[in-house]
């Protein structure tokens, strides 16, 4: 049973009353107790937290306020219903416009949001580019008193909220792509090393040239071009690596997959043999094969890494190679759940299963379709 003994930071930005509210809090998420369980007394949890009677009396009035507990005069203090509505915020560490939101994040947030309802959390979510007065209205005290947990999907180590969940201690797990392993992280395998096995893939197919699309992230490892040049070299094949910067609306992206590859294909520089690493830059590929109608025309081989099997780019026929969000999510889960519940401070990261996809996704039923022919 998780004690309320806490070590006050008495030199920290926070008030010390505000620290107790939040070590109370905990408490009752962490030692699961529902609405009506007693509370320590007010003395008792003094004496455990080593500070002020007082102080104790501030914090246990702003969660009285909070309806996170209730006080009966010469009864003691109760759980309230509004403690064990057991509330997580997914925060997206991109800003998007209009909705325009990739695959993977639409995907992430529906299977945070099933996989967090199924454990007995509420979830809700914001979207919060890095640096911004949106964000740093978020960077309050008052945040951890509404939330007993936080998942950070995408965005870097940088971002000024996930900076402020970390100085404060609080549950949080992080799932992303392309990331160096570390605890509280679910990500998949580096990218570059996705491009290698893609290229061991082609090899196997008698392709000596290749043409690779990849997103130039900012916390991408130095040493991936020395990789895939060592591969390449290998395989007695030669690699093109065209980058693309980060965006922030997925409709760039596409945009600027399409004019790339247009430009490549007009000047005949494109090969046979095609590896992307994004779906969304996949789509703007498959755009510009199309508009230059040799979607059909040449026997294209193209992989795609992506989180799931079933997309077709606009007719183009691709091989997937698919990381398990599946599972990833389940994980990232578990990994917030053991946080909150106080069985573990910082669990490990997780590596998200990846393989290739050998089968094609399933054809649809057999459709009515009516045709009306119309003057």
């Amino acid at each position: 049973m998780k004690s309320l003994k806490h070590k006050i930071d008495r030199r920290g930005t926070l008030h010390l009353y505000e620290q107790a509210a939040t070590v109370i809090r905990e408490y009752i998420l962490a030692n699961q107790l529902g609405a009506g369980d007693p509370l320590p007394s007010t003395l008792d949890i003094a004496s455990a937290m080593g500070i002020n009677h007082l102080t104790v009396r501030k914090a246990l009035q702003k969660l009285v306020d909070n309806d996170v507990i209730t006080t009966i005069p010469g009864r003691g203090i109760y759980v309230a219903e509004g403690a064990v509505q057991k509330r997580v915020l997914c925060v997206g560490g991109v800003d998007p416009a209009d909705g325009d939101v990739s695959p993977f994040y639409a995907r992430s947030l529906r299977l945070f949001r099933e996989k967090l309802t199924d454990a007995g959390y509420t979830m809700d979510e914001v979207w919060l580019s890095d640096w911004t007065d949106k964000t740093r209205s978020y960077c309050r005290p008052e945040l951890f008193e509404r939330y007993c947990g936080f998942v950070f999907l995408a965005g870097d180590y940088d971002h000024e909220l996930f900076q402020y969940v970390r100085q404060h201690e609080q549950p949080y797990v992080h799932l992303s792509t392309g990331q160096l392993l570390r605890d509280r992280l679910v990500t998949t395998p580096d990218m570059f090393e996705v491009v290698c096995q893609m290229l061991d893939y082609f090899a196997s197919r008698g392709h000596d040239v290749v043409q690779a699309f990849k997103i130039k992230a900012r916390t991408q490892r130095s040493d991936g071009l020395d990789r895939i040049h060592v591969k390449a070299r290998a395989l007695n094949m030669r690699v093109r690596l065209s980058w693309l910067p980060e965006m922030r609306r997925k409709s760039m992206f596409i945009r600027a997959a399409d004019q790339l590859a247009g430009e490549l294909l007009a000047s005949q520089r494109m090969p046979q043999a095609i590896c992307i690493t994004d779906d969304i830059i996949a789509q703007g590929v498959a755009l510009a094969l199309l508009n230059h109608g040799h979607a059909r025309q040449t026997p294209w081989d193209i992989v795609v890494a992506s989180s799931h099997a079933d997309h077709m780019h606009l007719g183009v026929p691709v091989k997937s190679m698919n990381w398990d969000l599946v599972a990833g999510v389940a994980a990232a889960v578990d990994i917030l759940h053991r946080q909150i519940a106080g069985e573990e401070a910082a669990p490990p990261g997780v590596l998200m299963p990846f393989h290739f996809c050998e089968d094609a996704p399933p054809p649809l039923p057999a459709l009515p379709l009516e045709t009306v022919e119309l003057g």
